[in-house]
């Protein structure tokens, strides 16, 4: 028997559906003799309460913008962030926000709804980063975003972003190769070879 997330075996084992929408569910169903009067049954109902359990994930991606089209990082040069965020719980999210603490990181959007059980938004936010010659020294930029959002019962969902999963936690690494200058440590003025 099914109705709704719910459903009855026939052992009688009663299953509620994974990602159940909050809310109240009742089932109907039958219980029935064996043996010498099997026609003798029963009906009932059974009542279950499934709670809100908000839950959101985000993934943080990095893209390097190479302006000068050199195939090397240079200061002044960009980065740009995407962030796909996913209502992962069994309620509707409001209030969806991203925030990203990386300094001098330039984060447009606005907060967003996710009505829909597992319903995904990659649109919503970007970030625009400059890179420092530190960085350039450095080799790469690593940070981290979050996500929050507010269930019907002003429960907060919130979540660290990872770089490839939504159920992960690492921040988002972006390695990038710098222009290299070669010294050497020898000279031939007359292109004869010798130093």
């Amino acid at each position: 028997v099914t109705s709704g997330p719910l459903s009855i075996d026939a052992n009688g084992n009663l299953t509620v559906a994974p990602n159940s929408v909050a809310g109240t569910y009742t089932i109907t169903y039958q219980v029935c003799e064996t043996g010498s009067n099997p026609l003798s049954c029963t009906t009932s109902q059974a009542t279950v309460v499934v709670n809100e359990a908000p839950q959101i994930a985000i993934v943080k991606t990095a893209v390097f913008n190479d302006e000068n089209g050199d195939g090397f990082a240079v200061a002044g040069e960009t980065i740009t962030y995407n962030f796909l965020i996913k209502n992962m719980g069994n309620v509707a999210l409001s209030n969806v926000t991203v925030t990203d603490v990386l300094p001098g990181l330039i984060l447009s959007g606005d907060p967003i709804l996710l009505l829909q059980i597992e319903e995904t938004n990659n649109t919503a936010y970007q970030g625009i980063y400059r890179l420092t010659q530190n960085d350039i020294d450095l080799g790469s930029v690593s940070n981290q975003a979050e996500v929050t959002g507010i269930s019907p019962k002003g429960i907060i969902a919130r979540d660290l972003s990872d770089e490839s999963s939504s159920v992960d936690d690492r921040p988002t690494v972006l390695s990038f190769k710098a222009c290299v200058i070669e010294v050497f440590t020898a000279v031939s003025p007359n292109g004869d070879g010798k130093n």
